[in-house]
């Protein structure tokens, strides 16, 4: 228990999951529930894109899949109603 960890943990004990919590609800003031959820669904790439651009890392060809897939799945749930069948 070092004080750069209890300083690190307090962080995401407090402000980050504050955030997290505001910026959710935020959301569903602005948004449908439906829509909001289906928001939800990007989170894993951004955390997948932002690994690579913050620390180097290179996502392997399940995370590209699946990522692909999120895609996929996003564009296909928010197409008209009337088009689907």
């Amino acid at each position: 228990w070092t004080p750069e960890f209890i300083v690190m943990l307090a962080y995401n004990i407090v402000p980050a999951t504050a955030g997290a919590w505001l910026a959710w609800l935020y959301l569903l003031h602005r948004l449908s529930a439906g829509a909001a959820g289906l928001s939800v669904l990007a989170v894993p790439v951004i955390g997948v894109l932002s690994s690579r651009f913050q620390l180097g890392e290179q996502p392997g060809l399940v995370e590209t899949a699946g990522m692909l897939l999120i895609a996929v799945a996003l564009v296909l749930l928010h197409r008209p109603a009337r088009d689907r069948i």
